[in-house]
């Protein structure tokens, strides 16, 4: 019998036609797709072409405003809330933000038709306790900068939106939740950004806020506060300010142990160290001591500007080895060095000056913007960047003078971004390793006045 398995059947074999057919149909399918692909790239190339022509006829200022559509301007230092709270008395139903408010006060820099022309998207809002309130009722002061803050956030919800994570300031924040957007977060900076709000970061100027008191620290933040400066234009019980720099025998020589207590407890609950406004010293402590990126807010290169309010060399190198960053400001007196009798005003330039000179020292990674507006009562700013509508004049002079676009959103925003991100890190990974709060008091005999407490805690 013939064996029926070594060959095919019939039915199982194809007929050359039938495997010509086969062929011709997948020759066409090829041909197809090529021919498609073909039609795209020819819709796509003259398109590119266009578009890379459009953008190499823009202006630096068109191009200046295209990148702050494409990404988030982040102003590291605004004091709107102290001018609210100076000026309007913290009263926010009598002030409308929507307005030109030159209208109302002779000195100011902030309000939302300012800030949206301006493409800034987002904001640390500075709650500031002045000196004088030291030992008095800076706590008071801090937490009603705070509910301001979250006040504002809430009264313009079209425009402003609270952050408080990296990723992700109320009573202004409920008032025009169209505007503003609370933001306690880095990615919160992004989702405030798409949905066209003015992230709101809440943070504290200066560390008098707190009282020497780990538990108020760790209130303010459940509060929603994520950066601190640790001294204002005064020492605090625990860290010496700027001003004591050149002094020979300052009152802490840096940071006390309890001072060193409060940048871990700012690196536990991921609480943004801001070393603007301290000594060279602390300044130096913070870096030695911290597991997280630190930042300053607002200040400038010392090598341009030799005030105690800006930065020297060697601790911007010490600052990039943390992934920090430095947020320059736009005020005359950190910028050109003027005096309150300078009739000359700081340019613009000048301003560009300091970013160039950081960018050639350690790199555009490690830029940002910190304004400063509404700092005083008087004029401060360098002329171009006079109040929140300007800030893409500053990105026109930085495209004029060969900076990349990459680099550009860095300092717009990117560069805050990562460290914000860097802080919650390692505040998370301390959380896995167990560590848990600080309890520790601030010893007795370094409190500087008792006269208002009823016992040190």
């Amino acid at each position: 019998m013939a064996d029926q398995t070594s060959g095919s059947s019939p039915a199982s074999q194809e007929s050359p036609a039938a495997a010509s057919l086969s062929k011709n149909r997948v020759l066409l399918a090829v041909l197809a797709v090529l021919a498609l692909a073909g039609l795209a790239a020819a819709i796509a190339v003259p398109l590119a072409n266009r578009a890379r022509a459009r953008r190499q006829e823009e202006t630096p200022m068109e191009q200046a405003r295209r990148i702050l559509r494409e990404v988030p301007m982040i102003d590291g230092h605004n004091n709107l809330p102290s001018r609210l709270r100076m000026d309007a008395r913290q009263l926010l139903q009598t002030v409308d933000l929507r307005q030109d408010l030159r209208v109302i006060y002779d000195v100011t820099e902030n309000d939302i038709p300012r800030l949206r022309q301006g493409l800034s998207s987002a904001h640390m809002w500075a709650a500031k306790m002045t000196c004088d309130s030291q030992y008095r009722d800076a706590v008071r002061r801090g937490f009603t900068q705070v509910d301001l803050i979250k006040r504002m956030v809430r009264m313009y919800p079209a425009d402003f939106m609270l952050v408080t994570e990296a990723d992700g300031n109320t009573r202004m924040v409920r008032m025009y939740p169209a505007d503003f957007m609370l933001v306690t977060e880095a990615d919160g900076i992004m989702e405030a950004f798409e949905q066209n709000k003015i992230g709101s970061i809440i943070t504290l100027e200066s560390g008098h806020a707190i009282d020497s008191s780990l538990a108020l620290l760790r209130m303010f933040y459940d509060l929603g506060v994520r950066g601190m400066t640790l001294t204002w234009q005064c020492s605090t019980p625990w860290a010496d300010y700027d001003g004591e720099t050149n002094n020979p025998n300052p009152p802490h020589n840096g940071l006390t142990d309890f001072g060193k207590l409060v940048v871990r407890e700012m690196n536990r609950l991921g609480m943004i160290v801001d070393l603007s406004h301290v000594s060279d010293k602390v300044m130096n402590d913070a870096l030695d001591i911290s597991e997280a990126p630190l930042h300053f807010s607002h200040s400038g290169a010392y090598a341009i500007c030799n005030t105690t309010r800006n930065v020297k060399d060697d601790v911007l190198i010490k600052m990039k080895e943390k992934d920090g960053i430095l947020m320059i400001p736009f005020i005359d007196d950190f910028i050109g060095c003027r005096s309150n009798s300078d009739t000359d005003k700081v340019q613009l330039s000048e301003v560009a000056d300091h970013f160039d000179y950081v960018r050639n020292l350690i790199g555009a990674d490690y830029l940002g913007i910190g304004s400063g507006f509404d700092c005083c009562t008087r004029d401060l700013f360098a002329e171009g960047l006079e109040d929140a509508s300007t800030y893409p004049n500053l990105f026109a002079e930085l495209l004029r003078r060969g900076w990349t676009e990459d680099e550009l959103r860095k300092i717009a925003g990117q560069n805050l971004i990562r460290v914000w991100r860097r802080v919650e890190a390692v505040r998370d990974r301390l959380a896995a390793e167990g560590m848990t709060e600080i309890e520790e008091l601030i010893p007795a005999e370094d409190t500087v006045d008792d006269t208002c407490r009823t016992w040190v805690d």
